[in-house]
């Protein structure tokens, strides 16, 4: 259970491991530019997330995430599915861990490249995905 943008790079994510886990994804997903369009409404976005069979809620905002995903899990949870919750972008510490991961194995790289790199530029959003 996860919640992001219409344009959710997280859900994406974790939607795709969740089909490839088969475990079960449910986003809400809010349209933060109000726009009615159906081009942005039915992006690619949205079919990849049909593609690995996510279920999808449509909210008018996400002002109160943690409420709004503890809402859904307890709904699930009603239905017998046992949830777990991920953050907006996966930003918590678990999901840290994976830059922590990430970093490791970017300087096992450097170090077996035998190049000497002066320094490592990242552009970095929640810092969760």
């Amino acid at each position: 259970v996860t919640a992001g943008a219409i344009e959710p790079i997280h859900v994406r994510q974790t939607a795709a491991l969740d089909a490839e886990l088969g475990l079960g994804c449910v986003a809400l997903l809010e349209n933060p530019t109000g726009t009615d369009n159906p081009n942005y409404l039915g992006n690619g976005d949205r079919l990849l997330l049909e593609l690995f069979d996510a279920e999808v809620e449509l909210v008018e905002n996400l002002d109160h995430v943690d409420e709004q995903l503890n809402a859904l899990a307890d709904r699930l949870r009603t239905n017998g599915k046992t949830p777990y919750l991920v953050p907006i972008g996966g930003s918590d510490a678990l999901g840290a861990l994976g830059y922590v991961r990430a970093g490791l194995e970017l300087a096992a790289q450097i170090e077996d490249s035998g190049i000497d790199f002066a320094a490592v530029v990242l552009a970095s959003g929640s810092a969760g995905t």
